[in-house]
Protein backbone atom coordinates (compact mmCIF):
# COMPACT_ATOMS: atom_id res chain seq x y z
CA UNK A 1 0.00 0.00 0.00
CA UNK A 2 1.21 3.50 -0.78
CA UNK A 3 1.37 5.35 2.49
CA UNK A 4 -0.43 8.63 2.81
CA UNK A 5 1.59 11.72 3.60
CA UNK A 6 0.42 13.51 6.75
CA UNK A 7 1.48 17.16 6.95
CA UNK A 8 0.35 19.70 9.60
CA UNK A 9 -1.85 22.64 8.59
CA UNK A 10 -1.43 25.96 10.24
CA UNK A 11 -1.25 27.70 12.40
CA UNK A 12 -4.45 29.30 11.22
CA UNK A 13 -7.14 31.52 12.68
CA UNK A 14 -10.70 30.37 12.12
CA UNK A 15 -14.10 32.04 12.14
CA UNK A 16 -17.40 30.16 12.36
CA UNK A 17 -20.36 31.83 10.67
CA UNK A 18 -23.88 30.85 11.67
CA UNK A 19 -26.80 32.17 9.66
CA UNK A 20 -27.78 33.23 6.16
CA UNK A 21 -24.88 34.97 4.43
CA UNK A 22 -25.64 37.52 1.69
CA UNK A 23 -24.61 36.39 -1.81
CA UNK A 24 -21.00 37.24 -2.51
CA UNK A 25 -20.20 38.32 1.05
CA UNK A 26 -17.55 35.61 1.43
CA UNK A 27 -16.07 35.98 -2.07
CA UNK A 28 -12.30 35.98 -2.01
CA UNK A 29 -12.13 34.26 1.38
CA UNK A 30 -11.09 30.66 1.90
CA UNK A 31 -14.35 29.26 3.22
CA UNK A 32 -15.68 25.78 3.97
CA UNK A 33 -19.44 25.39 3.72
CA UNK A 34 -20.41 22.93 6.45
CA UNK A 35 -24.17 23.26 6.11
CA UNK A 36 -26.84 25.48 4.63
CA UNK A 37 -26.28 28.11 7.33
CA UNK A 38 -22.81 27.24 8.62
CA UNK A 39 -19.43 28.25 7.22
CA UNK A 40 -15.87 28.04 8.47
CA UNK A 41 -13.62 30.86 7.26
CA UNK A 42 -9.91 29.98 7.20
CA UNK A 43 -7.16 32.41 8.18
CA UNK A 44 -9.47 35.27 9.12
CA UNK A 45 -10.79 37.27 12.04
CA UNK A 46 -14.46 38.11 12.52
CA UNK A 47 -13.75 41.83 12.80
CA UNK A 48 -12.16 41.83 9.32
CA UNK A 49 -15.10 40.17 7.54
CA UNK A 50 -17.46 42.17 5.35
CA UNK A 51 -21.04 42.82 6.54
CA UNK A 52 -22.89 39.50 6.87
CA UNK A 53 -26.46 40.69 7.30
CA UNK A 54 -27.96 38.79 10.22
CA UNK A 55 -25.34 36.03 10.27
CA UNK A 56 -23.21 35.67 13.39
CA UNK A 57 -19.41 35.48 12.98
CA UNK A 58 -17.49 33.99 15.91
CA UNK A 59 -13.71 33.88 16.23
CA UNK A 60 -12.60 30.40 17.25
CA UNK A 61 -8.95 31.32 16.86
CA UNK A 62 -6.62 28.37 16.89
CA UNK A 63 -9.02 26.02 18.67
CA UNK A 64 -8.52 23.47 15.88
CA UNK A 65 -5.44 21.69 14.58
CA UNK A 66 -5.29 19.99 11.26
CA UNK A 67 -3.38 18.03 8.67
CA UNK A 68 -3.28 17.56 4.96
CA UNK A 69 -3.40 13.87 4.05
CA UNK A 70 -2.28 13.26 0.50
CA UNK A 71 -1.15 10.59 -1.89
CA UNK A 72 -2.74 7.46 -3.30
CA UNK A 73 -3.22 5.96 0.18
CA UNK A 74 -4.92 9.01 1.76
CA UNK A 75 -8.51 7.91 1.15
CA UNK A 76 -7.75 4.38 2.37
CA UNK A 77 -6.20 5.76 5.55
CA UNK A 78 -9.19 8.05 6.19
CA UNK A 79 -11.62 5.19 5.51
CA UNK A 80 -10.05 3.27 8.41
CA UNK A 81 -11.05 6.05 10.79
CA UNK A 82 -14.39 7.14 9.36
CA UNK A 83 -17.66 5.55 8.23
CA UNK A 84 -18.38 8.36 5.76
CA UNK A 85 -18.50 7.28 2.09
CA UNK A 86 -15.53 9.36 0.97
CA UNK A 87 -16.40 8.89 -2.71
CA UNK A 88 -19.42 11.14 -2.16
CA UNK A 89 -17.26 14.09 -1.06
CA UNK A 90 -16.25 16.01 -4.19
CA UNK A 91 -13.10 18.15 -4.44
CA UNK A 92 -13.74 21.50 -2.75
CA UNK A 93 -16.48 20.13 -0.48
CA UNK A 94 -16.26 19.87 3.30
CA UNK A 95 -18.32 18.04 5.89
CA UNK A 96 -18.47 17.26 9.57
CA UNK A 97 -17.86 13.64 10.51
CA UNK A 98 -16.29 11.53 13.23
CA UNK A 99 -12.74 10.23 12.82
CA UNK A 100 -12.04 7.37 15.20
CA UNK A 101 -14.88 8.72 17.33
CA UNK A 102 -13.49 12.28 17.37
CA UNK A 103 -15.62 15.10 15.91
CA UNK A 104 -13.83 16.38 12.81
CA UNK A 105 -14.11 18.61 9.78
CA UNK A 106 -13.01 16.91 6.59
CA UNK A 107 -12.40 18.70 3.28
CA UNK A 108 -11.49 17.09 0.00
CA UNK A 109 -8.92 19.28 -1.70
CA UNK A 110 -8.47 17.16 -4.83
CA UNK A 111 -8.82 13.46 -5.74
CA UNK A 112 -5.77 12.46 -3.66
CA UNK A 113 -5.62 15.18 -0.99
CA UNK A 114 -7.74 15.89 2.08
CA UNK A 115 -7.68 18.37 4.96
CA UNK A 116 -8.68 17.15 8.40
CA UNK A 117 -9.33 19.48 11.36
CA UNK A 118 -10.17 18.53 14.95
CA UNK A 119 -10.43 20.31 18.28
CA UNK A 120 -6.96 20.98 19.63
CA UNK A 121 -7.54 18.73 22.66
CA UNK A 122 -7.88 15.65 20.42
CA UNK A 123 -5.16 16.53 17.93
CA UNK A 124 -2.10 14.76 19.37
CA UNK A 125 -4.02 11.54 20.01
CA UNK A 126 -5.67 11.48 16.56
CA UNK A 127 -2.43 12.28 14.76
CA UNK A 128 -0.62 9.45 16.56
CA UNK A 129 -3.52 7.09 15.79
CA UNK A 130 -3.52 8.01 12.07
CA UNK A 131 0.26 7.63 11.85
CA UNK A 132 0.04 4.19 13.48
CA UNK A 133 -2.31 3.11 10.69
CA UNK A 134 -0.22 4.48 7.82
CA UNK A 135 1.58 1.26 7.03
CA UNK A 136 -1.09 -1.21 8.07
CA UNK A 137 -2.61 -2.97 5.07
Amino acid sequence: MSAARIEPIGPERLVVIDGDVPDGALAGLSTLRLGPREHLVLDAEASALPPLGGALAIDVGDAHEGWTLSGPGAARLLAKACTLDLALVRPGEATRTAMAGVPAILRRVDPEAWELRVDRGYAAWLEAWLRSLQDVA
